[in-house]
């Protein structure tokens, strides 16, 4: 009798302990593009994403990964090195002007509060 009177009161510590609320952290966030100049159709493009959230997503202003059209369009998950740094590289199809829009986001433990930090930056992709 002893032994599960311990145990609960472990077990009731654990869950007391448990339970507490923790607020959502300030995410950081950076967009670096390169080149930064003339981009051609085909031409490689690299997306620098550094920063700390719990969520990162990249939106490369294409078609179908609009940021501002974001319902139904495929963002880009970012899985963050240990440096806080991400790499992504990306070819557009055609010349027009895009918006590449970085997000980063984190939550409390709880769920019931979200920091939503964004980045856009403009470019234009031109025929070779």
């Amino acid at each position: 009798m002893k032994s599960v009177v311990y145990f609960s009161g472990i077990l009731l510590l654990t869950a007391i302990v448990s339970c507490v609320k923790e607020p959502a952290s300030e995410p950081s966030l950076e967009l670096n593009i390169e080149p930064s100049a003339t981009i051609h159709v085909g031409e490689e493009v690299v997306f620098t994403v550094t920063g700390e959230a719990e969520f990162m997503t990249l939106y490369t202003g294409d078609e179908g990964h609009i940021y501002d059209e974001s319902y139904g369009q495929k963002g880009t998950g970012l899985d963050m090195n240990s440096d806080g740094k991400y790499i992504y590289v990306y070819e557009y199809e055609s010349a027009g002007d895009y918006t590449i829009t970085a997000i980063a986001s984190s939550y409390g433990n709880w769920g019931d509060e979200e920091i939503v930090k964004t980045v856009s930056q403009s470019i234009s992709v031109t025929d070779n």
